[in-house]
C-alpha cells in the first residue's frame, strides 16, 4: 500500500467537487470560461483538471487533452472558486 497525501486522499475519498456543469456553446474557450467563473483566464487549467478527474467516474463529462480544442456540447465540470485572487497567488 502506497503512501497518499491527505489532500490526495480527500479527492479520492469525496470525489472532484463542481461548483456547476457547463455545456461548452459557440465562442467558448477554457480562458474565456475561467475568467468568467474563477474571475482568472489564466486559471483554466483547474477546469481542464476538474473535467477531467470527473470523467473517471462520470463518462457523461468530456475528456480534453488539448486547453485550447474544446468542442461545443461538451460537458465540462466548472470547479469552485477557492482562490479570490489568483495573482496574489500565482503571479512570478
Amino acid at each position: 500500500m502506497g503512501l497518499s497525501s491527505p489532500s490526495a486522499l480527500a479527492i479520492e475519498e469525496v470525489g472532484v467537487v463542481c461548483a456547476h456543469d457547463h455545456e461548452v456553446i459557440e465562442g467558448d474557450t477554457l480562458s474565456r470560461l475561467s475568467e468568467r467563473f474563477l474571475n482568472e483566464k489564466m486559471a483554466y487549467s483547474l477546469i481542464r483538471n476538474a473535467t477531467n478527474d470527473k470523467r473517471k467516474a462520470d463518462k457523461t463529462y468530456s475528456y480534453i487533452l488539448f486547453p485550447n480544442t474544446i468542442r461545443v456540447g461538451w460537458k465540462l465540470c466548472i470547479p469552485p472558486k477557492v482562490i479570490d485572487n489568483y495573482d496574489q497567488h500565482f503571479s512570478p
